[in-house]
């Protein structure tokens, strides 16, 4: 099957870039779409490594069918990721996105595609994504199956334009009580107040993200995201040139791309895994059932009492 069209979204480290685009290369029929972000103002470093960045960008025309996307200023995560992806849409029905920071072997392209084929005309799935949270990336070629879960990830994933189309920008027609009654869904009483305070951030323009609006609209319009059995990405921007993930957190899997063998048999299912949405609420967003705080803040004021 022909690799659904790529959206690569870089800014400011080429090396990152350069790594992701060689591995790119060997792909066959390639469309290639890639977007840069500008420099911050007034930062003679930042300028030097956007300009690499773009410069590796113009250099992929060379061996792909390429077009780019570059700002003149910076955007910032939000905008500059958004203005990408509408970008990308409004030359495409479908397709995978990948950040400059993102280590995989081809296995994850082919999953992508797959999954956008076989779901493109499933209403209820928001988005196919190739990394889990539970389970480190692995060379095998023992089939992979996929679960269905209620968050999208960033590494690595793909959608359709008419799911883009809904994204939550300004929540300007998502009425509190709405946003209420659909975020219960999401953790309960506790998972509405963590909800609550990342909307009011975001409205705020306190939190910079494109990713927290992403699923927020899963959950307004109870999306199911596609996952594998096993991770067919990792991320590897843990350093302190990355925009969210500046700490020293473990890399969980490869670090280091691996070119496709032979490719693994997918089995596509429709099971919902709320063990995976337990796990990601609680150690992932916080999100703690209520009652199991008040019973530890019982234990609390009880052991207290105890060593009075």
């Amino acid at each position: 099957m022909k690799p659904a069209p790529i959206l690569v979204l870089g800014y400011n480290r080429p090396d990152y870039l350069k790594n992701l685009l060689e591995f790119l290369k060997d792909q066959k029929n390639l469309r290639l779409y890639i977007s840069i972000d500008g420099p911050v103002l007034n930062n003679p470093r930042d300028e030097f490594l956007v300009k690499e960045c773009q410069k590796l960008a113009i250099e992929s025309k060379e061996w792909a069918e390429t077009k780019l996307l570059f700002s003149g200023s910076n955007n910032g995560c939000y905008l500059g990721v958004t203005k990408a992806v509408d970008w990308f849409f409004a030359n495409e029905e479908f397709g995978i996105i990948l950040e400059d920071d993102l280590v995989f072997d081809s296995t994850a392209i082919t999953f992508l595609t797959h999954g956008l084929s076989q779901f493109s005309k499933n209403v209820e799935i928001g988005a196919i994504c190739a990394f889990s949270h539970l389970s480190p990336h692995s060379i095998s070629d023992a089939p992979i199956s996929t679960q269905m879960v209620s968050f999208p990830s960033s590494w690595g994933w793909a959608t359709w334009r008419d799911r883009w189309a809904k994204l939550e920008r300004d929540f300007s027609s998502y009425s509190y009580p709405l946003f209420i009654s659909r975020s219960i869904k999401y953790g309960g009483l506790s998972g509405v107040r963590t909800w609550l305070q990342i909307r009011k951030r975001l409205e705020d323009e306190k939190l910079d993200s494109w990713a927290y609006r992403w699923l927020l609209t899963h959950s307004r319009y109870g999306w199911k995201v596609v996952v594998p059995s096993r991770s067919l990405i990792t991320n590897i921007g843990f350093r302190q040139d990355a925009t969210h993930t500046k700490n020293n957190k473990p890399i969980l899997g490869i670090q280091s791309f691996i070119k496709e063998v032979s490719t693994p048999k997918f089995i596509f299912s429709n099971h919902i895994d709320q063990d995976y949405d337990r796990f990601l609420l609680r150690n992932i967003y916080g999100v703690i059932p209520i009652g199991e705080k008040i019973i530890a803040k019982i234990k609390s004021v009880f052991n207290k009492g105890i060593k009075i």
